[in-house]
């Protein structure tokens, strides 16, 4: 028994040290800036289809004004079944929704008002700035069933864009976006997050961050899960749950899926893309990401450290790449994803092929990159016949968008071609460089496009805005055919 546990004790050490021994990557700094903190305790019944739900957030008035409200997202409300924004496509077997009990400020009664998907908060006092407040919010959560971002389907529960969360202020106004089901409607500002979970002993939990702690009593467990300066949290957990793991560069990265094949070559897919994106643009600036794989309607969807890929996807490794790059580009550095669509998820398209450039595979990127152009051209002949006067502008709000087909082919296929253009001109090294700099610039930010692209043609030397702007208006030629400018449509 000594023997064995001598044995034990050298090949733990030995893969503590090649762990430890990787490509070093230096994270990216995070500022000094005091963040706005959640502070949620989620008390989850043993059905996963209803819970109890306190959101607390710290939050530092950095409006350069006086306040009298607060507003915040409250999406749950679109999987109502009268809900106005709905987020469902189809009649749902059990609808969802959030009932807001209480609301406090500074730990006193206040008045609120839930309107649709927006919870507006009366402050006893105006809120000068610079100056804090604590609001607490008591709410009902009931769980719909559906594979969409917020709900429980082949025993696998998302908890996505489920606790009311503040708004961003801009201008002079809150930002008070309505929800849209096409796209990915979310604009929010990085914070930092403790998480009090309550569940079933049996239930496996993956989530934004990492677990503190964990102790189980009467069947039950309650999870202590941390993240800092992330733009969302997210939980994804099913009692029938399975997890590969390793450690890439210093980080841990893990794969939940449920079935019986293993999923060590999508574990790899992850890993191998987080090291590639952290050497080529800026070591990721976080302890642990994960991967999460369920039915799910969305192909993908990327969270603050975790990403849900579709199960029945036709093409997993692209979806974990293209989610793995959308930690840098609408994670790290934020975006207004309701106005510049295009801002990120272009971005994401592109390196999820870029990839392979980056690990030596050229040849892959450009079968990629033709299959691409392959497809989109072929939605633009379609509409060329059926609906010559289309609008190929991606330069426009998420609400312009009728499906989520026609959004995939503009922002994520047209998008994605935009940025290959963009390597054209650039090459390898001064893309990288234009990227690199723009992490570094806007790193836990929320820059709009025009000072993205000054980053890029600063970095690089060269008017990269100029190369983009006719594909961001759809005057450009693509197969023959001129795309339909976006001042010219009625």
């Amino acid at each position: 028994m000594k023997k064995l546990a001598s044995i034990l004790l050298i090949l733990a050490f030995v893969v503590a040290l090649s762990a430890c021994s990787g490509k070093k990557t230096d994270d990216i700094p995070k500022g000094d800036k005091e963040l706005n903190k959640y502070s949620i305790e989620i008390d989850l019944e043993d059905n996963l289809l209803s819970a109890r739900l306190k959101t607390s957030l710290s939050y530092t008035n950095n409006t350069g004004g006086e306040l009298n409200e607060l507003k915040f997202h409250i999406y749950p409300e679109t999987y109502r079944k009268d809900s106005a924004t709905c987020a469902f496509f189809s009649k749902l077997s059990a609808y969802g929704g959030i009932d807001i009990l209480s609301v406090a400020a500074n730990d006193a009664l206040t008045d609120f008002e839930a309107q649709g998907t927006i919870l507006t908060v009366k402050l006893p006092s105006p809120l000068p700035g610079g100056e804090k407040v604590t609001i607490s919010i008591d709410s009902g959560l009931s769980v719909p069933k559906s594979d969409l971002r917020f709900g429980l389907n082949s025993n696998v529960l998302r908890l996505a864009n489920f606790y009311p969360v503040i708004c961003v202020y801009e201008g002079s106004d809150w930002r008070a976006d309505k929800y849209y089901k096409v796209g990915n409607p979310f604009y929010t500002d990085i914070a930092d997050y403790e998480v009090k979970l309550t569940c079933p002993e049996n239930l496996v939990v993956a989530s934004t961050g990492v677990c503190k702690s964990e102790g189980a009593e009467g069947g039950r467990k309650t999870l202590i899960l941390e993240a800092t300066s992330v733009r969302d949290f997210a939980i994804a957990a099913s009692k029938d749950f399975k997890v590969v793991e390793r450690v890439q560069g210093g980080k841990v990265v893990k794969y939940y899926y449920t079935g019986l094949a293993s999923r060590q070559t999508e574990l790899e897919t992850a890993a191998k893309a987080l090291e590639a994106f952290s050497e080529a643009f800026g070591g990721y600036p976080y302890p642990a990401f994960t991967v999460v794989e369920a039915e799910f309607y969305y192909g993908s969807a990327g969270f603050g450290n975790l990403a849900i890929i579709s199960k029945s996807s036709s093409d997993k490794k692209k979806a974990i790449v293209l989610e793995t790059a959308a930690q840098w580009f609408g994670g790290i550095v934020g975006s207004d994803q309701v106005n510049s669509c295009w801002q990120h998820g272009a971005l994401s398209a592109f390196l999820s092929r870029y990839h392979y450039y980056l690990i030596g595979d050229k040849p892959e990127y450009e079968r990629q990159r033709g299959l691409d152009k392959s497809e989109y051209t072929g939605f633009q002949a379609a509409r060329q016949k059926d609906k010559p006067e289309y609008d190929y502008s991606i330069n426009k709000n998420v609400y312009k968008y009728a499906t989520n087909y026609e959004y995939w082919m503009l922002i994520y296929k047209k998008g994605g071609l935009m940025f290959d253009a963009c390597l054209d001109v650039l090459g390898k090294d001064k893309m990288n460089k234009a990227l690199k700099t723009y992490v570094e610039a806007f790193a836990f930010k929320n820059p709009n496009p025009a000072e993205m692209l000054g980053v890029f043609d600063k970095a690089s030397k060269q008017s990269v805005s100029r190369v983009i702007e006719p594909w961001l208006t759809g005057n450009i030629v693509i197969a023959g055919i001129m795309e339909t400018p976006a001042e010219t449509v009625s």
